[in-house]
């Protein structure tokens, strides 16, 4: 789904044990933005981290539960969007006019 929703933007995922962290940039050493698990249960777990300008404490985050693929895709645009890991990126811009 990440692949044919964003065909211009090169994202990056990094694998740790269940979750698929998505990166801005091909090194594993950045800072991680959005973490996505799927459940068995056919649910998507959303985590991502706030910019530290709204951040009540130190790593705090934001977690959401889809529970279809539909909403799997809004909750991932607005993930990505609100983190600010994708400043600037039009594409995720339009995205989100699109499906949010």
């Amino acid at each position: 789904m990440i692949d044919q929703l964003f065909v211009e933007t090169a994202l990056w995922g990094l694998t740790s044990h269940y979750d698929l962290v998505i990166l801005p940039k091909d090194d594993w050493k950045s800072d991680w933005y959005v973490k996505v698990l799927a459940s068995s249960f056919g649910e998507y777990r959303f985590e991502y981290l706030l910019p530290e300008n709204k951040r009540p404490w130190k790593n705090a985050v934001v977690i959401g539960v889809a529970t279809n693929l539909a909403e799997a895709k809004k909750y991932l645009l607005i993930a990505m969007l609100e983190s600010e890991g994708w400043q600037g990126n039009t594409e995720l811009k339009k995205l989100a006019e699109q499906y949010i």
